[in-house]
């Protein structure tokens, strides 16, 4: 359930999300039929609604009937993440300067699953007006990352933050549906691989960092820091995108 994935990755366990819920859908309601309506033992709503409450989801008054819990609207679960945001952006200064300087020394990152793919994509979006180049298969990216997910959320966030994309694809159904050339309106020029190139990983070259993703099948991520590797892995993208049409 997307819902529920959704408000488990923002810090609520299964029991705050079912109360929480229950309470969206019932309204201002006492404890028992909130109980009744989540599924989660009565005593343990008292719990659990308690936490709510610590976490501004969740008010509760007294009435003759007893304890009546009420949920904050999902409006402000967006403002919540938002002063969160801007909480986190304020110290960053001061994080910045306690920060052990990095070495000369090349970094290098190894993911599994998913979750990794999701890392890389987020780190691509770190450096505003910056540039992406992408070699490889479109088709094998969206199996995991999904197509949802590029429309939606990295697209958007990409040319909000002014980053241009250049990518040389496999050509296949799912390359085929965006356009080639210049797109002014995406940030984004596309141009396609030799037919007899067959790939199903890919290559993200950005800032100073390579990332290697691999294919559906073995969901493994190889991201390496060194602005002289990432500068050869360019000058060898270079060429490939002037010989290509």
């Amino acid at each position: 359930m997307e819902i529920q994935e959704t408000l488990q990755k923002i810090g609520l366990d299964n029991d705050e999300v079912a109360v929480y819920m229950a309470a969206l859908q019932l309204g201002p309601s006492l404890v028992a039929r909130i109980a009744k309506q989540s599924g989660v033992k009565r005593t343990t709503v008292y719990l659990v609604a308690k936490s709510l409450m610590e976490k501004g989801l969740l008010g509760q008054y007294v009435t003759q009937q007893g304890i009546h819990l009420s949920a904050q609207s999902p409006e402000f679960l967006l403002k919540q993440m938002e002063e969160k945001t801007k909480e986190v952006e304020n110290i960053i200064p001061q994080l910045k300067a306690i920060e052990r300087k990095k070495s000369n020394l090349p970094q290098v990152k190894y993911l599994e699953g998913k979750e990794g793919y999701f890392s890389i994509c987020e780190d691509t979006l770190q450096k505003h007006a910056s540039e992406i180049l992408w070699l490889g298969n479109m088709e094998e990216l969206y199996k995991i990352i999904g197509e949802k997910y590029d429309n939606e959320y990295y697209i958007p966030n990409r040319i909000k933050r002014k980053i241009k994309l250049r990518s040389l694809l496999v050509k296949n159904t799912w390359s085929e549906k965006i356009k080639t050339g210049v797109e002014p309106e995406f940030l984004r020029h596309t141009k396609f691989l030799p037919d007899d190139y067959k790939a199903s990983s890919s290559q993200l070259i950005y800032q100073n960092k390579v990332a290697f993703v691999s294919s559906s099948q073995e969901l493994i991520c190889v991201l390496v820091e060194s602005a002289d590797l990432a500068e050869m892995e360019r000058a060898k993208f270079e060429m490939l995108w002037a010989k290509n049409n």
